[in-house]
């Protein structure tokens, strides 16, 4: 009887068993993990090792963490394992309906609802009810090929579990995004508002965004907009490993900016990019921040350092999309022991045209 390696099957299932294409997921998962192990990939000649039987025992632990990644539900022992050519793939783990027909998984109609209508409006966004199960992932893993249906779905769930083993997202934030399905979705965002003792400052932007649309993301605009500056405002783009951002104005006003950050090589469906800038020329006599929301995120932290000077007072304010508030100043966390005040307010699950509003006053520590 002929045999085969699961994991060489698998390979040919997901058409990567290019070594070319083997290494585009192979550095796509590594991002995700830790972006030290992007590159790590096996040599052409150990890659024919691990297909073909010749290895003995396991690959190094680091190349079997991105491989269980690469393929959500097998463990890398799984995926060395020796099996009948005609099942190498062992049977599916969400179901074993027939071939050509498209299996019922929950995770693959929710992704294709959403790609259908990415503009709705999703009640559901937000954490899990009291007293409600979050479920688990193995009732949901949906490691299903191919189908009947939408096959862009497929691709996004395979990438959507793998993402959420990866970050150790619990069953009900994999449904919750996968609801998103059409969107790009901010799973985290970080802004930082370094304020130098004369008021001028540098606002640093962090994006950490999901693709969950079915075509790859290019571009990701964004407005600034200020009271007070000391001049131009320039954006200085960081570009995260394996991408090329560049700021593309817009528009431009001595206290507006308008502009893109440009990605080379596009963003995959699926895919996480980080997206980072530095804005430099505001000035913040006024002692607020007013966050708008662009899209859907998961976490929100927005970090005030004002340089020689302590707190003496602070309030946050969360506008919710049907016009009420909430008062959120008990999410502040504040550090006055240094010789600079530093505060930080953290929301989650925020919804676009939602607003965080964060306001301070301090008192300027004598220069010494």
């Amino acid at each position: 009887m002929a045999t085969a390696i699961r994991l060489k099957t698998l390979l040919r299932q997901r058409h990567w068993q290019t070594y070319r294409t083997f290494k585009i997921e192979y550095d796509r998962i590594a991002q995700d993990i830790d972006a030290d192990l992007i590159g790590t990939w096996p040599s052409r000649a150990q890659l024919h090792r691990w297909l073909s039987g010749e290895l003995k025992g396991l690959p190094y632990p680091d190349h079997c963490r991105i491989l269980e990644a690469m393929f959500p539900g097998w463990n890398a022992e799984q995926l060395f394992q020796t099996v009948p050519a005609d099942d190498a793939a062992g049977s599916d783990p969400v179901s074993d309906e027939g071939a050509g027909r498209t299996p019922t998984n929950p995770l693959i109609e929710a992704i294709t609802a959403g790609l259908a209508t990415p503009e709705a409006d999703h009640q559901v966004w937000g954490p899990v009810a009291p007293g409600s199960s979050a479920g688990t992932l193995a009732a949901i893993d949906p490691d299903v090929v191919t189908g009947d249906g939408d096959q862009s779905a497929y691709t996004l769930g395979r990438r959507l579990v793998a993402l959420g083993r990866v970050l150790r997202l619990d069953a009900h934030e994999i449904n919750q995004l996968a609801t998103l399905a059409g969107n790009v979705v901010n799973l985290a965002l970080d802004v930082t508002l370094d304020i130098a003792a004369d008021d001028t400052a540098t606002i640093t932007y962090r994006h950490k965004l999901l693709n969950l649309s079915s075509r790859p993301l290019t571009r990701v605009p964004h407005e600034l907009w200020f009271e007070q500056t000391s001049g131009a405002l320039r954006i200085t783009p960081v570009s995260p490993r394996g991408h090329t951002i560049t700021v593309r104005r817009v528009d431009q006003a001595p206290n507006l900016a308008n502009f893109a950050c440009h990605l080379q090589p596009p963003v995959q469906p699926g895919d996480t990019v980080t997206v980072e800038f530095a804005c430099s020329g505001p000035k913040f006599e006024q002692r607020y921040w007013r966050q708008c929301m662009m899209r859907y995120i998961r976490h929100l932290n927005i970090h005030v350092i004002s340089a020689s000077s302590r707190l003496t007072s602070y309030s946050a304010v969360e506008d919710h999309t049907d016009g009420s508030q909430t008062d959120v100043t008990d999410s502040i966390i504040c550090d006055d022991d240094g010789p600079d005040a530093r505060l930080t307010v953290a929301r989650d699950y925020l919804r676009p045209s939602q607003y965080v509003t964060l306001r301070w006053d301090i008192a300027r520590e004598p220069a010494r």
